[in-house]
């Protein structure tokens, strides 16, 4: 199994998806909207998964390095690629700009967000 990845990071990766193989011991826990951490040009980046797949063209592919138990449900994920697309960013930038992860993951009722959620930096 594989999945295309967005690295949260303040990037500009013009929206390209990056493909990981899923280890064996990650099968039955990542899924849409796992955020999970990656090598990408010899870094460590936390990373959330946009797609699964059963196959790819790819031949030399990096293994998901950890499964961090943060998933965003599917209406918080439609509602990150909402803000996403009404701002043109990538979700992964959106992530690591405006959201805490773990506060907007706890509140399992909300598809909004509140101050709870927002980094504010000056």
């Amino acid at each position: 199994m594989y999945a295309d990845v967005e690295l949260i990071s303040n990037n500009t990766y013009k929206f390209k998806l990056f493909t990981y193989s899923i280890p064996s011991n990650f099968l039955n826990k990542i899924q849409v909207g796992s955020i999970v951490e990656v090598k990408f040009r010899n870094k460590i980046y936390s990373a959330i998964v946009l797609e699964i797949k059963q196959s790819t063209s790819l031949s030399k592919l990096n293994e998901i390095l950890k499964f961090t138990d943060i998933t965003f449900d599917q209406k918080k994920l439609e509602y990150l690629k909402y803000l996403a697309l009404s701002n043109y960013l990538n979700i992964g930038i959106v992530i690591h700009n405006l959201i805490n992860i773990e506060a907007f993951n706890k509140d399992r009722k909300s598809t909004r967000l509140n101050s709870s959620y927002l980094v504010i930096s000056y």
